[in-house]
């Protein structure tokens, strides 16, 4: 049986609750990178969640870390 590669981050970043990731993927047409971003939040059972929406307190730690992305995709030289 033949493993599968776990897709690694190339970059992750942690502002709080806030997280900002950069993806590397690759197609037939090439490569690219996507940045997701969530937060973390601990539901009524005390299991931790993910959610893609931001208080605005959240929101502006989620500029800082995708500002903080987008900069490390610039300095990597673009997208992939």
């Amino acid at each position: 049986m033949s493993e599968e590669k776990k897709n690694e981050p190339r970059y992750r970043v942690r502002l709080g609750a806030v997280e900002a990731v950069i993806w590397d993927n690759e197609g037939k047409k090439g490569s690219w990178a996507n940045i997701s971003l969530s937060r973390t939040y601990e539901d009524k059972s005390g299991k931790l969640q993910s959610s893609n929406s931001f208080s605005q307190s959240q929101a502006i730690l989620a500029r800082e870390a995708l500002d903080r992305a987008i900069a490390v995709l610039a300095e990597q030289g673009g997208e992939s």
